[in-house]
């Protein structure tokens, strides 16, 4: 994979890269021509073929001195711009002008919002906040349509990333430091699925860090989720599309062994027809690692009995339940041998990247710790 540009923040006082958003991980039709990066300072549009800069808001400015904690584009209004703040607000912004918003919606208690989520085609965005809780917004309407409050039933810890169900109309996937990954009904505030990841603590002789769920994704056709956990697995499963199931998430592929620590990004490089599909992900190791996945991984094999070796340092069991009914259901574990003939490119960053998004089928954007903003593209 070549880098073809970095591009510095300008100021010291910008301070690190938080988040970057893009129109591309939302649809995955066109290719981004911009990228929405958020810094502890500002808030600026990068453009991907010039890598000209335009600041929009900074926090001296558009937000009471409040630095900013993530940044993304509404689904169905990419005019507007989404950006949360320390102190558990999300403020929304029209492009067009950023001098003030048009809305400043309190959805936390005073929580900070580590994340925004938006939903690819609506005016849904999901705000992730360090309580457990995930607040559901109407960026529309400017309010928290629903908050789904943490609970012995929901998640119990951190939570960190949401993805939106973009075929489900009220179906909202959630996930956190409890590794945990939950579906719900955000319209009533249900769970419909728990899935619980699980680690050993010793294979092989290695030690591996609990699997504490940083990051996921979706494709653009809907049909398959991408996990970056903190076992350094990155595991992939397939999305029932059926209306109404119990269990819509099915384990497809586990991508291990080539993460030497926590393995914190995720994105599609498919195109929309879900050809030649390919995962890109990157890690606390620095490492960013392209995947082939358009081949099924293989059911693991179940006459092991313990005595053979693992395949993979991350097992996840299935709960597939309401809240109020149901009782819990073994899943299905994948077999992780073939991962290295997956592994299509592997490359070394010098600083921690902080967060990744994909342009195009062919190339990403990233962000590291010391405010660089980097492009890369795949060759053929």
């Amino acid at each position: 994979m070549e880098v073809s540009g970095v591009v510095k923040l300008r100021g010291d006082e910008c301070g690190e890269v938080v988040s970057v958003a893009t129109t591309w991980e939302q649809q995955q039709r066109q290719a981004s021509d911009e990228a929405l990066v958020c810094s502890e300072q500002r808030v600026l549009l990068l453009d991907t073929r010039t890598r000209e800069q335009r600041t929009m808001i900074t926090a001296a400015a558009g937000a009471g001195g409040a630095g900013f904690t993530a940044a993304c584009y509404q689904g169905d209004d990419k005019n507007n711009m989404l950006v949360a703040r320390e102190d558990g607000h999300v403020c929304v912004y029209d492009r067009r002008r950023p001098d003030r918003p048009a809305h400043d919606i309190d959805c936390s208690g005073g929580e900070e919002v580590n994340g925004l989520w938006p939903h690819p085609s609506k005016h849904f965005v999901a705000a992730t906040d360090d309580d457990g809780s995930v607040s559901i917004l109407d960026a529309r309407q400017g309010k928290v349509f629903k908050r789904l409050a943490p609970s012995q039933r929901a998640h119990t810890l951190i939570t960190t990333t949401a993805a939106f169900l973009p075929n489900q109309r009220w179906e909202v996937l959630t996930a956190g430091m409890d590794c945990m990954l939950l579906r719900w009904l955000f319209s009533k505030g249900r769970v419909l699925e728990r899935r619980h990841f699980k680690t050993d603590t010793e294979e092989d002789g290695r030690m591996f860090n609990p699997p504490l769920v940083h990051h996921m994704a979706i494709n653009g056709p809907g049909n398959r989720l991408a996990i970056a956990l903190g076992s350094g697995d990155v595991h992939v499963l397939d999305i029932n599309q059926q209306a109404e199931t119990r269990q819509r998430l099915q384990p497809s592929l586990v991508l291990t062994g080539k993460h030497t620590y926590d393995a914190s990004r995720v994105a599609f490089l498919q195109d929309h027809d879900d050809n030649n599909a390919r995962l890109v992900s990157c890690g606390n190791d620095r490492r960013v690692c392209v995947w082939d996945i358009s081949r099924p991984g293989l059911p693991r094999p179940a006459s092991s009995g313990g005595n053979g070796p693992a395949t993979s340092s991350t097992k996840m069991a299935a709960d597939a339940r309401t809240q109020d009914e149901g009782a819990p259901d073994a899943g299905t574990d994948v077999d992780s041998s073939d991962s290295g003939s997956r592994l299509v490119h592997s490359t070394r960053c010098k600083y921690k990247i902080n967060d990744l998004r994909a342009i195009s089928a062919t190339s990403i954007v990233f962000a590291d710790t010391q405010g660089n903003i980097c492009l890369g593209a795949l060759k053929a």
